[in-house]
């Protein structure tokens, strides 16, 4: 069974959260980088030590956690300090989305994506009926997350490319769909925006390729703030249906994981729902509680420069390869069981644990510097992608860097690209 506790680390992190929003309430709205990264990981550590259990914590991984990112949020909010542009008025914007370009490139997008998928389900042999028979969905899930975990699919060179960019594909339709839903103007446009993710949730359904779902998630989500910020300089004002379509959303999001892992599993029970209820727990936290045992039991002497965090352009230069799983060994108590450690300990194991202080408040100017260029009456189009960049980096951060994909790399570099095309010098009203 899950043990819910309650601490006074707890206690003190709601504390932390209300002195939070008191200081910050003006710059919730801009969704600055300061406070998009406080209460992101305050509030996910709070709920980390909600499941702890009875699991011995050390805590000075959780503080440094919290010290790293006050780092974080110094150097953003030092950065406004620096940048001298001047903010345009809310009802006025110089700079837009192409509505009709947009919705051109989210088309193609869309169905590149979809015709890729469709062949990449055809050539596994996988047919329509599958998916109408729980017995073959279940033997099918389990075999390709077998032979995904162990390996065993053997592309030749071609593949491999066409599968590298369907991927890429597959982070950057959800991407333009999130830019695209906050410009649309009628229904049709946003089941347009919703279709880019049916790919995508077959292939949870087929592989239990989870973490699949929330790269895909994560981008819709940073598609949506950012252009809010660039077309509105604030995030939409939460109304209860805006609430409700919210927590809908998340529902379902959650949902269709816990389908996927349930045909993992194999099987549909009460015992199973159980152990399935603690592998959750253990996949959404669990990081946090490794990254502490780690932090209280290792002494970092050797570091590997950047290696770790931006393992993506290692790999490419060939200085340091990136492996499967990157870490091998498990941190293993109570319930929790895992070899994902956040992010902050490949921070720690490039730059050290005072280096790593100053490379997050470095990420923080950069941030800092974006959001303020994207607040602006002359945003560009790179400080979008670095702005959005920093959300993904922010909501991701749980898990490890992002930078050690080059497929997430490249979605960003893409993205910037697009972003010439789509812009647009007119006011914000001739839009509406």
């Amino acid at each position: 069974m899950i043990e819910i506790t309650t601490t006074l680390p707890l206690f003190i992190s709601s504390i932390y959260i209300i002195l939070l929003y008191i200081l910050y309430t003006k710059k919730i709205k801009k969704l600055s980088p300061a406070i998009s990264m406080q209460f992101f990981w305050i509030i996910f550590i709070s709920l980390a030590l909600v499941f702890a259990g009875d699991i011995n914590i050390g805590y000075l991984g959780i503080i440094w956690i919290i010290i790293s990112i006050n780092f974080y949020s110094f150097g953003s909010i030092v950065a406004n300090g620096f940048y001298t542009k001047k903010s345009v008025p809310e009802k006025e914007v110089f700079w837009t989305i192409n509505y009709a370009y947009c919705k051109k490139i989210l088309i193609v997008a869309v169905t590149l994506f979809m015709v890729s998928s469709l062949y990449s389900i055809i050539s596994t042999g996988i047919r329509f009926s599958t998916f109408l028979d729980l017995n073959q969905l279940f033997d099918l899930n389990a075999q390709n997350a077998q032979d995904r975990y162990l390996n065993q699919f053997n592309f030749s060179l071609g593949e491999r490319v066409r599968l590298q960019i369907n991927t890429i594909l597959s982070y950057f339709t959800p991407f333009l769909s999130g830019i695209f839903l906050v410009v649309s103007k009628n229904i049709k446009d946003k089941v347009l925006c919703w279709i880019s993710f049916i790919p995508t949730i077959i292939g949870l359904l087929s592989s239990n390729a989870k973490l699949g779902l929330i790269v895909v998630v994560f981008f819709f989500v940073c598609g949506i703030l950012t252009t809010q910020l660039l077309l509105y300089k604030k995030i939409p004002e939460l109304n209860i249906r805006v609430i409700i379509k919210i927590v809908a959303l998340i529902v379902i999001f959650f949902l269709l994981l816990f389908i996927a892992m349930i045909l993992r599993a194999g099987r549909y029970d009460a015992y199973m729902i159980e152990i399935l209820k603690i592998k959750f727990v253990n996949y959404i936290f669990g990081s946090v509680f490794a990254f502490d045992y780690w932090f209280n039991s290792t002494d970092t002497t050797q570091l590997y420069f950047g290696a770790r965090t931006f393992n993506a352009v290692t790999n490419i230069l060939g200085t340091f390869a990136r492996e499967q799983g990157v870490y091998k060994l498990f941190y293993s108590e109570g319930f929790y069981n895992t070899n994902v450690y956040t992010v902050f300990r490949g921070i720690i194991e490039d730059f050290g644990k005072i280096g790593g202080l100053i490379f997050m408040y470095t990420s923080g100017v950069i941030a800092g510097y974006s959001h303020r260029n994207i607040l602006s009456n002359k945003p560009s189009a790179v400080c979008y992608a670095v702005l959005s960049a920093n959300y993904f980096f922010i909501l991701y951060s749980f898990i490890i860097s992002p930078w050690s994909y080059t497929s997430l790399i490249a979605v960003f570099i893409l993205m910037a690209l697009v972003l010439k095309i789509l812009k647009e010098n007119r006011p914000l009203d001739s839009i509406k």
